[in-house]
């Protein structure tokens, strides 16, 4: 058995891991499930009986709820004064320290996340500056909305089965939105806004994007649209967005891909809107790979599986009849 008794207490401190995994891996603590996702993110749901954890310089952010346990027998060193039970919510930003005193039973999950998941998920999804960011240290705050989602979104998939990778998926992006709207600090000071795009620069970049996913698009390209050197653009680009003009581009790829894979039969009048003509009901998984800019359809599926976590075909059968091959 991994658990210890009380006695280990007399042994002092482990040394610590900025990876939150690591650290709890190297302790007593028992690691009952796990799932990586596409992206940065993944869950791990733990149990642990007396023991000491420090958390240092940790190198992604971490979500802790409690699902059972708490009370007097768990402290967190510097804040002893404070007391969790099942529900307590936990936040661990980039670069969080703690030390821990475990002297009971405790059962709970953990969200990790990178801070690009993030970053790119406030540009995308709520239009935020990544630069204004900011993620607070939380212990035992209590947001019952925040454990609903964990329960019905997370605890209830089957965290193997490949038909619920992409509900575990959308559930993450979900806590993440609601750590966003709910708990994120948003700092405006004057100095964090220096180098990035503007505003207009930044849409007109994007639709450019948007209009030419089916082509080629070169870093020229859209430096011109900017009407910046190439060398700036990429760089401010960056700043902006918290990710390089590629890696927003396949996004956005991606993101048309999943829309076409979802369609029971495709949509010929969008097509046309878009400037593009095809057979909609004979729509191919290499077609919309063509249509999205894939090169192929291995060069599609294989994109397409690394940021969505499961294969173009697995994805539309998922979401609507059979596609043809």
């Amino acid at each position: 058995m991994k658990n210890r008794q009380p006695s280990f207490l007399d042994s002092g401190m482990r040394p610590p891991s900025s990876s939150v995994d690591d650290t709890l891996s190297a302790s007593n603590a028992i690691r009952r499930n796990a799932c990586a996702l596409p992206g940065g993110i993944s869950f791990a749901q733990w149990v642990n009986d007396w023991d000491r954890v420090t958390y240092q310089n940790l190198n992604h952010h971490t979500l802790s709820i409690y699902l059972q346990g708490g009370g007097p027998h768990i402290r967190r060193c510097d804040l002893p004064q404070l007391r969790g039970e099942p529900g307590s919510v936990c936040l661990f930003p980039v670069g969080h320290d703690s030390k821990w005193e475990i002297e009971g039973h405790l059962e709970f999950v953990h969200l990790y996340f990178t801070d690009d998941a993030l970053r790119q998920l406030a540009v995308t999804a709520l239009d935020l500056d990544p630069r204004c960011i900011e993620l607070p240290d939380l212990t035992y705050a209590s947001d019952p909305q925040l454990v609903q989602l964990l329960h019905n979104g997370v605890l209830s998939s089957h965290w193997q089965d490949s038909s619920d990778q992409l509900a575990l998926q959308q559930s993450s992006e979900e806590i993440m939105l609601h750590l966003l709207k709910h708990h994120v600090r948003l700092r405006s000071a004057p100095e964090l806004f220096r180098g990035g795009l503007t505003r207009s620069i930044r849409a007109r970049v994007i639709e450019y994007m948007r209009s030419r996913l089916e082509h080629t698009v070169s870093l020229e390209e859209l430096a011109t649209v900017a009407q910046l050197s190439p060398f700036h653009f990429n760089r401010m680009f960056h700043i902006s967005l918290a990710s390089t003009p590629h890696q927003y581009l396949t996004r956005l790829r991606i993101e048309r891909a999943k829309h076409l894979l979802a369609m029971p039969s495709a949509d010929r009048v969008e097509f046309e809107r878009s400037g593009l003509s095809t057979q909609a009901a004979s729509l191919s998984l290499s077609h919309i790979g063509l249509l999205c800019g894939f090169s192929n359809q291995s060069h599609f599926g294989r994109i397409f599986k690394q940021q969505v976590g499961v294969t173009p075909a697995r994805y539309h059968k998922i979401h609507c009849n059979p596609i043809h091959r």
